[in-house]
Formats: C-alpha cells, structure tokens, sequence
C-alpha cells in the first residue's frame, strides 16, 4: 500500500511526496520530529511528524504550515492528541478483526467438529446394525438352520442394514442360468423363490459368474438380456452382484439394488463381503449334512426295494414301494410309472401321492403331447418341464387342473428296450433339484430287474 493514505490542503504541495519516499526508504519516526523546508518555491515552510503508536508502528500524522512560529506548542499537543485518538482507533479495529477473526475460526471449528461426529456416529449406528444382522445369521449358522431359511433371513437382514428396496440370492445352475433361492424387499418380494433366470446379455448376475468377483452396475439403460429388462420395468436403477463361495466353488451371488437416482455408496461390495462369507459357510454346512443324510435314506431305501426284487415279491409290490419311496425321498407329491404299449399308448402301472384319483393305476394314456411321458417316449432318454404351464397335449391338461408346476420323466429300460417311464411332479415353486434325474435312475434300474425276473419267470412258466 501506498506510504501517504490522506492528504488533505496545497501549501505545501511536494511535503506528501516527500514524505512517501521518506517512509519508503527509512525506518519509521519514532518519535515526534520537525521536517525543516524542502519546498519547491521560496516560501519558507515547516513540517511536524507525530508518530501513532509506540515507535510509529500505527503510522504518523504529519502536517506542514507556512507559519514561521509552526509547529507551536499548542500545535504539537494537537496533532499528538490526533495520533493518540488515531493510535486508539486503530488498536479498537485490530481487536475487532481479530476477535471476529476468532469467532469466524471458532465457528469453523464448531462447525467441523459437529460434522465429524455426525458421521462417527452414523459409522457407529451402521456398524451396530452391521454387527446384529451378522450375529443374528452367525446364531443360526451355528444352531445349523436349513440353507432355505437362512439365506432368507440374510436376505431381509442385508435390506435393513443398507436400507434398499431390493435383496436376491441366485443360485448358479449347471446349465448356466441362475435360481431365485431368496428375494427380500420392505413392499413384498418382486421375485417369485424358485424362478430360473436366463443371465445371457449384460447383468451384474452374468459378471459375477463369469468373473468370480464383486460387479456393479449403475445405469441400466441400453442393456440387454431378460434381467436386464426385469431391472428396468421395476424401476431399478443402480445394482451391485457379490460372489457367494461354497467349499471354494462359486456357487451363487447376492445381488442388491436400488431404485434411487443416486447409485449405490461406493462400500456397498465391502460391507456385503461378511454376509456373503456367512452364507457361503451356512450353505456348505448345510450341503453336506443334507448329503450324508439324503444318501443315507436313498441307500436305504434302495435296499429296502432291491431285498423286495430279491424276494422276487411281484411287480405290483415293488412298484408300489418304489412310489412310496421316491415320494419320500424326493419330496415330490405325485409318482407315476407308466409302460409303453404302443406308439400311441402308455398304462399307468402304479402310483403314489396326495392325487392318485388323477391316473389311477390302469388308465390308458395317449401318447404325442408335449408332456414328459410322451416327450420320454420319443427320445429314449430322461425329460423335464420346469414350467408345465406351457405343456400340450391329452396328459398334460389334469396335470396342470392338480397344481402341478415342474414334472421329471426317466425311461425304464428292460434288456435294452424302452419298457415305460418314471414320471414324477411337484407342486411347489422351486424347481426339482438338476440331479433328480440321476437319483431317479437308481430306482428304474431296480424296476427293470424286477421287470425282468418275473418276465423270465414267465417264460419258464
């Protein structure tokens, strides 16, 4: 800034110059002090400098007179008095800026402060809902709650602590689509339990199997394949998929979305890590227990059929407890096995569950529909219809009257030929297990020997 900040009169015009230059160059007066002449014309003037403030640091007061007596006395007690009240209303400004300086920094402060506790205490709230929704899955992990209902209840729980409208977990298929084995939201679930889903086309559910690692997705727009539709007719905009592993193979994701215009925090893959880990542990637990146990019931129910065939107990008898314990085993509410008479006609044998009014045992069936007795018929292999909504023909019509959703057929082979079918339904939602067709097998192979022994005894007869 300029040395002279106010001048005020012309008598001594070249005084503020010289003054400027003089503070410029020197050190400050600090004391009051009389400037002899250094005009420009004849006329004799003087000059008083008084500093404000000890040692001049608030500046000076300086006047110049053409008065030959000047400065007085008088006059140097008022330009002192005039430094004195200048020195006194600097000092009162200083301390005004600087006491709203300090507030200004003490509000700041304030105001950061409150903010950092805000947010420790909305990391401490979502760590505490974080922490009870892990205990409450950790609980029954350990009190070896079915597979079912726990990654149900990690699916409700995951909603609550991330606060979206949208849960699912998938289940990969050996056929590369994925089931829908959980589906949580605040306003009823959007996805059926058992649906089978086509992950072709651009989904977080297709990354995350082919990559084996968490994806994202926050714009939906443009993208294709049938989940990707389905995202978007319900309004969903940001989706984020992490890798379910069970036993070290990736066996599904959990997938969560949200339908606001914000997409997902950028934590959301962290904080989902603990919860996939838990239903990876709670589902491999439960895998194995449930595979002990369900080869021990089909290994005693296989000798329970195959001491029956030894006995050489009659076809009747053991189809009938074949039925009964494929029902058991499998859990499916109808069983059915047919023979092949011609090529347009199969016969009920015999039969098991809740509807045996619907093909009671004798009734003939006419054959070139597109229902898995006939599909069966036509291939020589095993047949599945996980939607029989869609079947055709005479058969498939009562079917569908009795509520059945998904039907498996395996044939039944006799000394090589195609003898009939084992045809089994289930009404419930969820889809028949990929090896229903396997474990089927094991019991036609016990029919075909009953089959076969007692036509050998035929024609020894």
């Amino acid at each position: 800034t300029e040395a002279v900040e106010v001048s005020r009169g012309n008598g001594w015009k070249s005084f503020p110059e010289w003054l400027q230059g003089h503070l410029a160059t020197t050190a400050p007066f600090p004391r009051k002090e009389v400037v002899p002449d250094v005009g420009d014309d004849s006329a004799l003037r003087r000059g008083l400098v008084v500093p404000i403030g000890v040692n001049g640091e608030g500046g000076v007061v300086a006047a110049a007179s053409e008065r030959s007596d000047f400065p007085t006395p008088v006059d140097e007690v008022l330009l002192s008095t005039a430094a004195n009240h200048a020195a006194t209303a600097f000092q009162g400004a200083r301390l005004i800026h600087e006491r709203t300086r300090a507030e200004d920094e003490l509000r700041k402060a304030r105001d950061e402060l409150e903010a950092k506790v805000a947010e420790r205490t909305s990391q401490l709230e979502q760590l505490a809902n974080e922490q009870a929704g892990l205990r409450r899955v950790a609980t029954l992990v350990a009190q070896g709650a079915p597979a079912e209902t726990l990654i149900a209840v990690v699916a409700e729980q995951v909603a609550e602590v991330l606060a979206v409208p949208l849960v699912s977990i998938v289940r990969y298929e050996s056929d590369g689509t994925a089931t829908e084995r959980a589906s949580f939201s605040p306003a009823g679930a959007m996805f059926r339990v058992g649906t089978r889903w086509s992950v072709e086309g651009t989904n977080v559910v297709a990354h995350v199997r082919d990559s084996g690692r968490p994806a994202r997705i926050d714009d939906h727009s443009g993208l294709t394949g049938m989940i990707a539709e389905l995202v978007r007719n319900a309004g969903i905009r940001s989706t984020v998929g992490i890798p379910i592993v069970v036993a070290g193979r990736l066996w599904g994701a959990m997938v969560v979305s949200t339908t606001e215009p914000d997409p997902l925090p950028a934590d959301t893959e962290v904080r989902l890590a603990d919860f996939t880990e838990l239903a990876g542990t709670a589902i491999a637990n439960t895998e194995a227990q449930d595979e002990v146990r369900r080869l021990a019931d089909e290994q005693a129910a296989l000798r329970r059929v195959a001491t029956l065939v030894a006995r050489e107990a009659s076809q009747t008898d053991v189809f009938t407890a074949i039925a009964r314990e494929i029902g058991q085993l499998l859990g499916t509410e109808e069983i059915r096995m047919v023979r092949y008479v011609d090529d347009s006609t199969a016969v009920v044998v015999a039969g098991s569950g809740d509807r045996e009014g619907v093909f009671p045992d004798g009734t003939r069936l006419p054959l070139g529909g597109g229902d898995a007795t006939s599909r069966v018929y036509r291939t020589g292999g095993p047949a599945r219809i996980d939607e029989y909504g869609g079947a055709s023909g005479v058969i498939a019509a009562p079917v569908r009257a009795i509520g059945i959703r998904s039907v498996v057929g395996v044939p039944i082979l006799v000394e090589g030929g195609l003898w009939g079918a084992m045809i089994t339904g289930t009404a419930r939602e969820e889809l028949m297990p990929r090896d229903t067709e396997a474990r089927l097998g094991q019991f036609t192979e016990l029919m075909a020997t009953a089959i076969a022994n007692t036509e050998t005894r035929a024609r020894a007869d």
